[in-house]
C-alpha cells in the first residue's frame, strides 16, 4: 500500500479514529487523465493495486465531448502513479453515461451510454467486452441489435454468477414509443444472450429512474438506490433477489437526502453511499460529499460524514458522476463535476477501520 499513507494508518491505530478521507492524487496534476465525469472504474480482478477508468465527458473551456480512452491508477506506488492504456484493435465509440462491470471470466463489459454533442445525441445499447491481458476490445453485440435492451443511459448494470444485470435508465429506441426513465431489468450472459426479466412478489419493482447506483451486498441481493425521475430526486433503497425474482423495498426512518450521480459501493455488511447532486424544480442544482452508509443487517441507515460547507483539505468537495471502486474494504473515489470548482480528475481513498485491520495484515511498515 501507499507508504505516504501509512502514517495515517498509524493515527488511526494510536488515536482510535475508525476511518478517514486521504487524498491521494490532486486536481490537475501532471500525468492523469483529463478531468470527467460520467466515466466508470473498476479493478482487473487479478491484482487489487489497479483502478482502471473508461471514458466519461469532458470539457475543454469551449467544446463539451465524450472519451474512449483508458487509464490505470497503480496504488500501490507512493504516490500513485497514472498510465494509459494502449489499445489495439477496434475500440468502442466514445460514451459517457455508460456502465462497466468486471464480468465472472475478469473481462470488463461496457453497455449502453450516449454522447454529449448537441443538438443531438446518440444512444447505444451495444456491449463491448475488455481483455486486460491482451488490451484487446470484443463486440459482443452490436448496436441496434434486435434481441437487445432499448438504447439507454445513466442506467445501472451489476455482475452476479455468469451473468451481467442492467436496471433502468434513461432510454429511446425508434422500436419503443415515447422517451424517459425505465425501470426493466435485463440479464445477459454468453450463453443466453439478453433476456429480460420480470418481477414477482407483492411490491414489484422500483420506480423508473436515471442516475441510480447499484452493487451486490453479501448475500448475493442486487441494492439499488436513488436517482431520479425526470426532476424528481429519489432517496429509496430496493433489494432484488436473484433466484425469486422479488424486489423488496428496504426501509429506515432515517433516510439520505434525494439525490442521483452518487457513488454506491458494498464493503462488508454495509451499503455506502457517497456524493451525488439534485436539481429541485425552480432552484439552483445542490450538491453532495455526505457520506452514509445502509447496515444490512439492522436495516438502517447512518450518517458518517456530513456535507461539508467548504473545501477541506481532509474530505472530497461536492460533487456528482464520480466513479468508484473498492480495494482492500477502502473506497476510491476519481474525478466528478464539483460544485463550483468544475470537472475534476482527483483521486481520493476512504479507509475504513476493516480496511485498516486488513492492510496492517497484509503489509510492511517501511
Amino acid at each position: 500500500m501507499l507508504s505516504s499513507v501509512r502514517s495515517f494508518f498509524t493515527l488511526l491505530f494510536v488515536a482510535s479514529v475508525i476511518a478517514i478521507w486521504v487524498p491521494l492524487i490532486q486536481d490537475r496534476e501532471p500525468g492523469s487523465p483529463s478531468p470527467r465525469y460520467y466515466h466508470v472504474s473498476t479493478t482487473d480482478g487479478t491484482n487489487d493495486n489497479h483502478m482502471y477508468v473508461f471514458g466519461g465527458v469532458t470539457y475543454d473551456g469551449s467544446v463539451t465531448s465524450v472519451l474512449n480512452d483508458m487509464w490505470l491508477a497503480d496504488i500501490s506506488a507512493s504516490p500513485p502513479v497514472w498510465k494509459q492504456i494502449p489499445f489495439t484493435g477496434q475500440v468502442p465509440p466514445a460514451r459517457g453515461y455508460h456502465s462497466g462491470v468486471l464480468g465472472s471470466q475478469g473481462q470488463w463489459l461496457i453497455f449502453g451510454g450516449k454522447t454529449e454533442q448537441l443538438p443531438s445525441n446518440t444512444f447505444y445499447n451495444d456491449l463491448w467486452s475488455f481483455d486486460f491481458a491482451s488490451l484487446t476490445w470484443q463486440l459482443l453485440v452490436p448496436d441496434d441489435s434486435a434481441s437487445s435492451p432499448r438504447k439507454r443511459y445513466w442506467h445501472s448494470a451489476v455482475s452476479y454468477q455468469n451473468s451481467i444485470y442492467v436496471f433502468g435508465g434513461y432510454g429511446i429506441d425508434p422500436k419503443y414509443p415515447g422517451i424517459g426513465p425505465m425501470n426493466d431489468l435485463w440479464m445477459w450472459n454468453s450463453t443466453d444472450g439478453w433476456i429480460e426479466l420480470f418481477a414477482n412478489g407483492t411490491d414489484l419493482s422500483p420506480p423508473p429512474r436515471q442516475g441510480h447506483s447499484a452493487a451486490i451486498d453479501n448475500n448475493g441481493n442486487m441494492l439499488i438506490f436513488g436517482g431520479q425521475q425526470l426532476l424528481n430526486g429519489l432517496n429509496d433503497l430496493w433489494s432484488y433477489n436473484f433466484a425469486s425474482g422479488v424486489w423488496t423495498q428496504l426501509k429506515s426512518t432515517i433516510l439520505p437526502p434525494p439525490r442521483s450521480g452518487q457513488s454506491g459501493t458494498v464493503i462488508g455488511t454495509k451499503f455506502w453511499l457517497f456524493a451525488g447532486s439534485l436539481v429541485p424544480q425552480g432552484s439552483p442544482e445542490v450538491y453532495h460529499n455526505d457520506l452514509w452508509y445502509y447496515d444490512l443487517s439492522a436495516n438502517m441507515w447512518t450518517q458518517v460524514q456530513p456535507d461539508s460547507s467548504a473545501p477541506a483539505q481532509n474530505q472530497p468537495w461536492k460533487r456528482k458522476a464520480q466513479s468508484a471502486v473498492v480495494i482492500y474494504s477502502s473506497l476510491y473515489i476519481f474525478g466528478g463535476y464539483g460544485l463550483f470548482q468544475g470537472l475534476k480528475n482527483d483521486l481520493w481513498v476512504y479507509i475504513t477501520a476493516v480496511s485498516y485491520t486488513h492492510l496492517r495484515a497484509h503489509e510492511t511498515p517501511e
